[in-house]
């Protein structure tokens, strides 16, 4: 039979790249979002890429809400320990997903095309305030996790920096996607500025999912 450390290297190995996938997805899925974003940039069909763009960042936000769930079935003996509580995970949880399920039925209607210079805005707006409200409790479960699967002192240092730093960044293109939202809400170039919103948050979705899932499945390789 299998020792207990055996048996516990597997489940720690299996968390870990059941983690990493949700995490890949998230930032694939941002990283088309971006794409579509800087195609109507261009001048490709701005107004209906736009559109596009916004329901790949909503549905990146989403799956950002589901890595957060994958990290708190991982993370459950942490959360009983009060490190981190089952209130503040299901806080991020449900800001990910409503703010998500918004991005999405709002890029849908103006699709519609249905008072698209007022809703793309509004959407652009609803993502940036869903980074912000995310970042922290997304931050602090990478922490955790990294700290669980990562054995070496230097290791988990240089990841708690690079995470702590893209939570940093993610607030900060929040704040600019909410800022941008509202310029274009008064009537300031709103499919341009909401296109740039969105680029940046599918840039931001990029980064919040492949750095940890990077980190992750670079562990267990070794």
């Amino acid at each position: 039979m299998p020792d207990e450390a055996g048996i516990e290297e597997t489940r720690e190995s299996r968390i870990a790249q059941t983690v990493a996938a949700g995490s890949i997805a998230e930032g694939v899925v941002g990283a088309a979002a971006a794409t579509v974003a800087v195609v109507a940039l261009t001048g490709v069909w701005p107004r209906l890429l736009l559109s596009v763009a916004t329901i790949g960042a909503g549905a990146s936000l989403m799956l950002q809400g589901g890595a957060i769930a994958g990290r708190f079935s991982a993370l459950i003996n942490e959360a009983s320990a009060s490190r981190i509580t089952a209130s503040e995970v299901g806080g991020g949880m449900t800001a990910e997903f409503i703010g998500g399920v918004a991005g999405i039925v709002l890029g849908i209607l103006s699709l519609l095309n249905i008072y698209p210079l007022v809703l793309l805005p509004a959407a652009v707006i609803v993502l940036g305030g869903t980074l912000i409200l995310g970042s922290s409790i997304t931050a602090r479960m990478n922490m955790l996790l990294v700290e669980r699967v990562e054995s070496r002192r230097f290791a988990r240092e240089v990841a708690r920096q690079a995470i702590a730093a893209a939570a940093g960044v993610q607030v900060l293109i929040g704040l600019g996607a909410v800022t941008l939202g509202v310029l274009g809400l008064t009537g300031v170039s709103p499919v341009l500025l909401s296109l740039i919103a969105v680029l940046a948050v599918g840039i931001s979705d990029v980064l919040s999912g492949t750095s940890i899932a990077g980190r992750l499945v670079s562990t267990f390789r070794r």
